[in-house]
């Protein structure tokens, strides 16, 4: 089976352009562990979206899902389409929790 390009929505890559931020002003260095390990996550999902549990609050039928990144408090937020995997949001877990949810309309 062909895995599918997996494409972050302008918010989703804003999202994690201003946590790499943030981190690196925390720690030197600590903005590319979290690069680095949304790279991992993304790597993941291609290669099995539906390894991961619905995204709680979001009808079941829209097919969201979320993955938990391991080392840092942030969700990967996503829907397999037809054509590729959409990431919707890169967000915080405990900060304004689902405040994404309503992407899931949106384009």
């Amino acid at each position: 089976m062909r895995s599918k390009p997996v494409r972050l929505d302008p918010e989703a890559l804003a999202e994690l352009e201003a946590a790499a931020i943030w981190y690196d002003a925390q720690e030197p260095g600590l903005g590319n562990a979290l690069l680095f390990e949304v790279a991992q996550v993304l790597d993941l999902i291609r290669q099995g979206p539906a390894r991961y549990a619905p995204a709680p609050g979001v009808p079941w039928d829209l097919g969201v899902r979320r993955a938990l990144l391991r080392q840092f408090p942030y969700v990967v937020a996503f829907m397999e389409l037809t054509e590729e995997i959409r990431v919707l949001a890169i967000a915080h877990g405990k900060k304004r929790p689902g405040y994404w949810r309503r992407r899931v309309a949106v384009k």
